[in-house]
């Protein structure tokens, strides 16, 4: 994954958007496991913030502007799942440091920006910074999402754990499709 962060920030267009595409698609897994890494570890927020700054948010392609947003989203509601009672969203101040609050804010002032796109930015700046505080998601300390980085977990085991559970899924795919009666 810090080849993919590097890329995403650093590489030519066609380079960088398929490191979009792969983080992104990282950030939707169910376990979540990856996203804290990617935040603390290998500097997310600030290669998004670089790669959306890179060039002109109106020359990207709604496409494109869709998984990004997707990807800010993902990430902050693992955020909002890290809270419990009197916690704030660890991921914040990376957003606000590194600009992509700034970003989703000129985003909203954009006139030709597409409806779907302008609802999900004014969603996201809403719930995560304009006093809707999540406080009805908050997960008590017994339910606490603990990724393993806390117990000395590191990124091997994080990564291993991932490939486990892709096998495991595309085996259980393979199988079901084994036993499927074929037609002749």
């Amino acid at each position: 994954f810090p080849i993919l962060c590097t890329y995403l920030a650093y590489g030519t267009n066609d380079v960088q958007r398929e490191a979009l595409w792969a983080i992104s698609n990282a950030t939707c897994d169910s376990h979540k496991l990856i996203i804290d890494p990617l935040v603390t570890k290998y500097k997310l927020t600030e290669c998004m913030a670089t790669y959306l700054r890179s060039r002109d948010s109106r020359h990207l392609k709604n496409t494109h502007l869709m998984v990004a947003i997707e990807c800010i989203d993902n990430i902050l509601e693992c955020g909002n799942a890290h809270l419990v009672e009197g916690d704030n969203n660890p991921y914040l101040v990376s957003f606000e440091e590194d600009g992509l609050l700034d970003w989703l804010e000129e985003m909203q002032a954009n006139d030709n920006l597409d409806d779907q796109i302008f609802e999900k930015v004014a969603g996201i700046v809403e719930k995560y910074w304009n006093g809707n505080d999540g406080s009805n998601d908050r997960l008590d300390s017994n339910d606490r999402l603990d990724y393993g980085l806390n117990n000395n977990q590191n990124t091997n085991d994080i990564n291993q754990e991932m490939q486990n559970s892709y096998y495991r899924n595309n085996n259980n795919n393979n199988n079901s499709n084994h036993n499927t009666p074929q037609s002749n």
